[in-house]
């Protein structure tokens, strides 16, 4: 699953941490629901440098907190940082557990003499690794736990393992639209005014979709604008194959509701309907 947000969902807020804690927010909506690619869309609406804010907070959430003093640079974005509620999927140890056999960390190459390795794990003992590729110091890797003693890992591939190990980051200006079409997905399109997703032909078309396409590609708004608002009609018409407006909560209680709190409602009606 793929969503698309404009990096104007920021630009409403006053300042620095409104925009930290909004971005947290997101993060974790995206993880709880295993979402595989965000793409932070650059739009006109968008204060110079929310783009880039919103990309540099999603991607130092991705991070383990164990590596982040190694990976990550001191920065006035991550200023409020520590407002950010961790995202706590299984490959940053959020229970500070011991390594076991089969766990899945993420590690950082410290040694390597190609195809071995030393890794960083987030423990004192450097882990002992093997790949089928070869690896280079300071790279990132996912590992298998193979032996807790003495400690041997193996590298994964993410695309061969069961664990959701977090999302892609992609930033999208005027090219937004081969970035949606290159996904290759049955594309939503939230909309207060769209059509009731749980009206049983429209939820049966999408679903059908969603399930022969293989990937959903959901098109976020702003407080202000729905995303073909946003981009035009013009733009939207270059968009490839079907594009399902659709309205996921019909009977809204409130006159607004927040981008985040969308994505929430939408991604939690498509994972049941899904599984």
């Amino acid at each position: 699953m793929a969503v698309v947000i404009p990096a104007s969902n920021l630009s409403v807020l006053p300042g620095l941490r409104e925009k930290t804690e909004v971005v947290g927010e997101f993060a974790r909506a995206l993880a709880i629901y295993r979402v595989d690619d965000v793409v932070v869309y650059d739009d006109e609406f968008s204060e110079e440098g929310d783009a880039e804010l919103f990309l540099i907070l999603l991607n130092y959430l991705l991070v383990p907190p164990y590596l982040r003093k190694k990976l990550i640079p001191i920065t006035p974005h991550l200023r409020y940082a520590g407002v950010l509620h961790p995202l706590n999927i299984v490959t940053h140890n959020p229970q500070g557990k011991g390594p076991s056999q089969g766990d899945l960390r993420e590690g950082l190459v410290i040694t390597s003499w190609g195809r071995k390795a030393k890794v960083f794990i987030g423990v004192k003992r450097l882990c002992y690794t093997t790949s089928d590729r070869d690896v280079k110091p300071g790279e990132r890797v996912l590992v298998r736990v193979v032996r807790a003693k003495p400690l041997n890992c193996r590298v994964e591939s993410p695309d061969r393992i069961e664990e959701y190990v977090g999302f892609k980051t992609y930033r999208a200006g005027s090219d937004v639209v081969d970035i949606i079409n290159a996904f290759k997905g049955c594309v939503i399109l939230a909309s207060k005014d769209g059509f009731d997703y749980n009206d049983p032909t429209i939820k049966s078309e999408v679903l059908a979709s969603a399930r022969r396409r293989g990937r959903i590609v959901i098109l976020l708004g702003n407080p202000k604008a729905d995303f073909d608002e946003i981009v035009g009609a013009s733009v939207m018409r270059r968009v490839a194959g079907d594009v399902h407006r659709l309205n996921f909560i019909p009977k809204q209680g409130t006159l607004s509701v927040r981008t985040v709190e969308a994505l929430h409602a939408i991604l939690a009606q498509l994972n049941s309907d899904l599984a």
